[in-house]
């Protein structure tokens, strides 16, 4: 087996203290207004906003063995692999040699400016019109640059090291992460850029095509009506016209002519687009206690306009690649909506709903083990995708009561099921991100001065991400989350509140092709917090 042992962290100053440091930045100027002009009502609102992102100094540094001897790879339990080793070689310092150290300088800023203006005049009684118009302008900008050093390091028994091993670490006893190189040590290094003696070369491959510029605009005009049509039938109808603008630059890479910043090229396109999206609701209220609702509607989803840039996002060592799509296009969901509202006098209320989205142009994540890049094959790449058209049916009932004088339960679940056109190579697929099940139950207790809930949340698996063949395909395993808030009242201003969320310990698993083979593993445990509030 191979080894790698990464050490991440940041320069060792006041400011890094040899961690990764995120500076992240926002700021938002809002003005608005509401005003009436007889029977017209106005209401304006503009805002600006600007976010930024800068990552300084990060660094990564990297060991490594090869031809590690291990007895057997144990995957009698598929979901927990575990490497059965030969002694403690797999831990011996003195057989990690050195690889590479790597230094990276990341920043991100995005700018927003937004303008809505909004009208409704009555024309009867209970009727009225109403129109409006947005405009939005967001401009986005990334900037990264790494570089590699060699600095002719001894194997990791030469530097400072520590056990990184966790007790009571939560995958198991069986996973244990060994000695790395600490981050103090890392963040002492000294690197000085190309002007260091020891600057190696800069990783295009990491950042090259990663950068971009990008402007999104979207110009939005709406008319609607609220029309009673009877005591009891209430239509609402409208439309709106979205128009998206999207240009950006970004940068080709060429992994076998590029080695500077100064030799990459810009790569400049965008897109330019108009939808009509339709809404047609009514509202009929049987009587006192049931009421139906209906609706047609168009709705948008665009993709991100990074991910148009034609950018390949390379890792050489790993063979990882990324790709944009200047070809990818924006969803539009046709969506049919059908609930019913049963209400029981002073108890409580039971719904019952059905609804349909016919998606063109759905978006997916393909991924496959087997590309071909710069003439080397075995290339992990990953790209955003349009499938022609995907379905979507699904039913989902509610209730909620009271129990005895001071408890109350909710509950609401939730079914599920799609269809695709158009996967390469692939038939039968659901639409990526569709929870086939899903429920949410709570009970709490509400007395004078003390409140109490609990709740139970869970969402069965979902496909995250299309391969090849079906065998590579990745899972969103399932998920149960089970938290608790509580609230008493000591005084009428001064009050106590805890809570605590995750109590089952649910872990966020990735799955590949079927549920024993796990992908990615994480847990974080439960979290609870403690406080006093006091309202003046």
């Amino acid at each position: 087996a191979r080894v790698r042992r990464q050490t991440k962290g940041g320069i060792n100053n006041d400011r890094n203290d040899a961690t990764r440091l995120e500076d992240q930045r926002t700021q938002k100027i809002t003005f608005g207004g509401d005003h009436l002009f007889g029977k017209l009502s106005l209401d304006w609102k503009i805002s600006t906003s600007k976010a930024s992102e800068n990552r300084p100094d990060e660094r990564y540094i990297r060991y490594e063995q090869k031809n590690v001897p291990f007895t057997s790879l144990d995957i009698s339990n598929p979901e927990f692999p575990v490497f059965n080793w030969e002694g403690n070689a797999w831990n011996n310092p003195a057989n990690f040699g050195y690889k590479k150290t790597e230094e990276a300088f990341k920043s991100t800023e995005e700018n927003d400016t937004s303008f809505s203006l909004n009208f409704s005049l009555p024309y009867n009684v209970n009727d009225k019109f109403k129109a409006g118009f947005k405009l939005k302008d967001k401009s986005k900008m990334r900037d990264d640059v790494w570089h590699e050093y060699d600095n002719g390091l001894a194997n990791l028994d030469g530097v400072a090291t520590f056990d990184a091993t966790i007790t009571g670490y939560e995958a198991g006893a069986n996973y244990k992460n060994g000695i790395f190189m600490t981050p103090q040590a890392l963040g002492n290094l000294s690197l000085g850029g190309p002007s260091d003696p020891n600057f190696d070369s800069y990783v295009m491959d990491e950042f090259a095509a990663g950068n971009y510029d990008a402007d999104e605009t979207i110009t939005a005009f709406y008319a609607m009506v609220e029309d009673k049509l009877s005591d009891d039938i209430t239509l609402i109808a409208g439309a709106r016209i979205e128009s998206t603008k999207i240009e950006y630059t970004g940068y080709k890479f060429d992994v076998e002519t590029m080695d500077t910043p100064a030799d990459l090229g810009t790569v400049s396109g965008g897109s330019d687009y108009t939808n009509v999206l339709p809404n047609l609701t009514l509202q009929w209220d049987l009587n006192d206690k049931l009421n139906f609702n209906f609706a047609l509607t168009q709705s948008l989803s665009r993709p991100s306009y990074y991910d148009l840039v034609p950018y390949e996002y390379s890792n050489s060592d790993d063979k990882e690649l990324s790709l944009g799509n200047p070809d990818l296009k924006a969803s539009l969901s046709t969506n049919i909506d059908f609930m019913a509202e049963y209400y029981f006098k002073g108890l409580g209320l039971f719904s019952v709903g059905f609804f349909n989205k016919s998606i063109d142009d759905w978006i997916y994540k393909f991924a496959t083990n087997n590309y071909t890049y710069a003439g080397d094959d075995g290339y992990a790449m990953s790209q955003l995708r349009n499938g022609e058209k995907a379905t979507l049916n699904g039913f989902e009932i509610g209730f909620q009561t009271k129990l005895l004088n001071n408890f109350t339960f909710m509950g609401n679940y939730t079914s599920t099921n799609s269809s695709t056109d158009r996967v390469e190579g692939r038939d039968d697929i659901p639409l990526v991100g569709q929870v086939d099940n899903m429920y949410n139950l709570s009970l709490a207790y509400e007395a004078n001065k003390f409140f109490v809930r609990a709740s139970m949340n869970y969402a069965s698996e979902a496909l995250d991400e299309l391969s090849g063949d079906a065998y590579e395909d990745r899972y969103y395993d399932e998920q149960t989350f089970l938290d608790v808030n509580a609230n008493y009242k000591i005084t009428d201003k001064l009050s106590i509140f805890a809570e605590g969320k995750n109590l089952t310990n649910q872990p966020l698993r990735y799955y590949q092709g079927t549920v024993e083979k796990t992908m990615q593993l994480e847990y974080y445990n439960l979290s609870w917090n403690v406080g006093l509030k006091y309202d003046f």
